[in-house]
């Protein structure tokens, strides 16, 4: 076997066992995301709709796949790849969307872009986020805002299955083998998760290579010897 290092793309993560973020999350959280409050540090807890965690979806169908880990347009592009990584639905999480948006008293991002010409020109422009979803909802039947929302989300979701092909192609990682290294990296995850307990520590950092071939989950703290290298090979 060969004693090359693993190619891939590479992705740095820190871990705390209560975030200062409101929320009081115990998790990693990818460090390119430590200034965006929108995303909140994550276990291995996958529930019971896919077999990958947040973590995972986080990496392979956000920032592996180009898009960013906030904003509805990017969530609804990562929620398509999530579908097909997985083979699982993604209504049920587009109209958990809709139903967000539809509750939010203060919305700050514009949903146009989502809805269909024919309710939304009647909207003045420029107008705020917030006074446009209250327009909507004073001039149709939430129901119908509900179902259009959904449809965009689909409509935008698979929008980005090329953007997201491109993307893989472009760090050499196979995207014909997704689920699979999917499923490799949440097996890392649980298996770094059972090191943080063991060790007892309240912060940990770690990075995370993903591979074709190989990932590999490097965990550790300023204790030196609080340091292990997890390597699971790709089904």
């Amino acid at each position: 076997m060969s004693n090359a290092q693993p190619s891939g793309t590479q992705f740095d993560v820190t871990y705390h066992s209560e975030w200062q973020d409101g929320y009081g999350a115990q998790g990693w959280k990818l460090n390119v995301a430590m200034d965006d409050p929108k995303v909140i540090a994550c276990t291995a807890y996958t529930g019971n709709k896919t077999p990958t965690s947040v973590l995972v979806h986080d990496i392979l169908d956000h920032l592996v796949s180009g898009f960013w880990l906030s904003g509805f347009a990017n969530e609804a592009r990562a929620t398509a790849m999530h579908g097909i990584r997985n083979g699982i639905e993604v209504r049920s999480s587009y109209e958990w969307m809709a139903d967000e948006i539809l509750s939010t008293k203060l919305l700050k991002v514009q949903i146009t872009d989502f809805l269909p010409a024919s309710i939304t020109d009647g909207i003045p422009t420029p107008t705020t986020p917030d006074k446009t979803i209250a327009l909507l909802l004073e001039n149709n039947d939430p129901a119908d805002i509900r179902s259009h929302l959904v449809e965009g989300f689909f409509r935008v979701g698979l929008s980005g299955i090329p953007i997201a092909l491109s993307n893989w192609q472009n760090q050499r990682l196979d995207f014909n083998r997704m689920h699979s290294i999917g499923v490799c990296l949440q097996a890392l995850l649980v298996e770094a998760q059972d090191i943080i307990v063991n060790w007892a520590v309240e912060t940990a950092k770690g990075q995370i290579l993903v591979g074709n071939e190989v990932c590999e989950f490097a965990v550790g703290t300023d204790d030196p010897s609080k340091q292990e290298r997890i390597v699971k090979y790709v089904a």
